[in-house]
């Protein structure tokens, strides 16, 4: 089952990004150009968060050592 993931305006270097977890849904010039691409997609981008993708990324690594498996 998916995970849904808080949507979030971060700066994050030189844009203003709209955010999921640690994936970068939508990048802007300024803040208020997110906030107003936020409010008019919200139903948009609430489900591109909970989508596989957004999943995968936002989920730690894991490291399987298989030589022990031989």
């Amino acid at each position: 089952m998916a995970k849904q993931f808080d949507l979030t305006i971060e700066k994050r270097k030189r844009s203003w990004c709209i955010c999921a977890g640690v994936s970068i849904l939508a990048k802007h010039r300024t803040e208020e150009a997110a906030k107003k691409d936020l409010e008019k997609g919200k139903g948009f981008y609430e489900y591109w968060a909970g989508s596989v993708s957004v999943n995968v990324e936002n989920t730690p690594p894991r490291i399987v050592d298989l030589t022990d498996k031989i």
